[in-house]
């Protein structure tokens, strides 16, 4: 029989285990080789590509490379956010004066883009319309009754324009379209934004 070992002899058995047991992990772990010195990996900085939601990007550059956006067009952007593209119309002529419905002037234009649109707007894209009335009064004061006035003609252009689109293109009718209000302070303006769901 063997004899048992006493408590001192026990831990110093253990501690030659856990020596062993440091070796076997020290010889699978590459270590730097001496004199050079790791150098920390560069911490990513996220892009705006990268922080865009990939139908986004998609939709952003098949719009630029569209014909309406390759040659400038005054008062036509399109601009992108890591959440949204906005196709913005501004123009002082946009509105048949002070109205909700757009000029004939603009419709060409804005069937142009809505045919180009309206294929690349899959499910998980939605779409908000902001329309805007213009503050010609910015440096006096402006009434409570003349804001909501101005807002109500707003919403009233962002519905005009929906409906012209669902009426023109039924494709438009099976996305669910919000509506947006605004006071610009410079040209009347109409925005299309497109955000993911």
């Amino acid at each position: 029989m063997g004899r048992r070992l006493s408590r001192g002899a026990r831990i110093s058995v253990y501690q030659g285990l856990a020596v062993v047991a440091l070796g076997l992990f020290a010889s699978r772990v590459e270590a730097p080789l001496s004199g050079a010195s790791a150098a920390p990996s560069p911490t990513p900085v996220p892009t705006q590509e990268a922080m865009s939601p990939h139908a986004l990007q998609i939709l952003h550059k098949r719009l630029q490379e569209s014909e309406w956006f390759r040659t400038k067009v005054d008062g036509v952007r399109l601009s992108r956010t890591p959440h949204r593209v906005i196709i913005s119309i501004e123009n002082d002529e946009l509105y048949e004066g002070q109205s909700a419905s757009i000029s004939q002037v603009w419709l060409p234009l804005i069937d142009g883009l809505a045919g180009t649109l309206l294929p690349e707007l899959g499910p998980s894209l939605q779409v908000r319309i902001e329309g805007f009335k213009e503050d010609r009064d910015e440096t006096q004061g402006v009434s409570v009754f003349t804001q909501m006035g101005d807002y109500r003609l707003a919403t009233e252009r962002a519905s005009w324009f929906v409906d012209y689109l669902e009426r023109n293109f039924p494709g438009f009718r099976r996305l669910k379209v919000r509506l947006g209000a605004g006071i610009a302070s410079s040209a009347e303006r109409i925005e299309i934004h497109i955000e993911m769901r």
